[in-house]
């Protein structure tokens, strides 16, 4: 999925909503390969089957690779970076949304 967005004053501000029928205990969230780039991810939801909203914005990860976390902000360190966040139950899933920016350096 190409990530589309705008310009806004701290970096490149992004929503995106895309499709993922999946039964689930964990749900993995892949970065580009782009080694020092930041991001500030504002919310990561599932969209449940049933119609309701998982928002993991406020939970830890469980796993990460190739990212480090400061105050909110991941930046890539290196190839094959992606962060891991593990559900309390298995959940039937029909869509993820990911709302954040694209810091610039500095």
């Amino acid at each position: 999925q190409i990530v589309r967005g705008d310009p806004i004053e701290d970096g490149h501000g992004f929503e995106v909503r895309f499709p993922l029928v999946e039964e689930m205990t964990s749900i993995r969230l892949d970065f580009p390969e782009l080694p020092g780039t930041r991001w500030s991810l504002q919310k990561l939801a599932l969209e449940l089957s049933d119609g309701r909203l998982l928002d993991l914005s406020d939970r830890e990860p469980t796993a990460l690779h190739a990212v480090e976390r400061e105050g909110g902000i991941t930046t890539i360190t290196d190839p094959d970076p992606y962060i891991v966040y593990d559900l309390d139950d298995m959940v039937q899933v029909q869509g993820v949304q990911v709302v954040g920016v694209i810091l610039l350096s500095g």
